[in-house]
């Protein structure tokens, strides 16, 4: 198992949450702009193993909860799950093709989704699912995906792995 710098960890969260965070209207598109940390979580899942996704997941989704406004916990439970799944399938796909990369994206933001929408509905009724599903899930999936291999490709030098 490969170990991990805190400092460059921490620096390529914080650099990923100030993309994330910059009101960048040529990001948007449709209003919708991609979910990077969730890519960077997947970075750190997928070459750093489960734990380290775990940890991850559970700092970026805090971080969205922080940054979006939404409740507490709800994205970094939903992220940490995500992190430590994609960790564990990390030997078994060949995390280097950009292909791999852009489906495990668009199914970990399914996922995140899903388990913020029913961890959510603990606390609140939310508008419906497939309103949310078709309207946000599915168009931030679609985006993120195809933006993740430019976040693994720049986490990549900055890890230099």
């Amino acid at each position: 198992m490969r170990r991990i710098s805190r400092l460059r960890f921490a620096a390529s969260l914080s650099l990923i949450t100030l993309l994330q965070a910059l009101p960048v209207e040529h990001l948007k598109f449709s209003g919708i702009k991609p979910n990077l940390l969730l890519s960077a979580l997947l970075f750190f899942s997928m070459f750093y193993g489960e734990k380290v996704g775990v940890v991850a997941g559970i700092i970026a989704g805090a971080l969205i909860d922080v940054l979006g406004g939404s409740y507490i916990f709800s994205n970094a439970f939903s992220m940490g799950i995500v992190g430590y799944i994609a960790g564990l399938y990390k030997k078994n796909l060949y995390i280097q093709n950009s292909l791999v990369q852009v489906a495990v994206t668009f199914i970990a933001s399914l996922g995140v989704f899903l388990f913020f929408y029913l961890f959510s509905q603990l606390f609140i009724q939310m508008a419906g699912f497939w309103h949310m599903f078709l309207s946000l899930a599915l168009p931030t999936a679609v985006y993120s995906a195809l933006t993740s291999p430019a976040v693994f490709w720049m986490l990549r030098k900055i890890q230099k792995v």
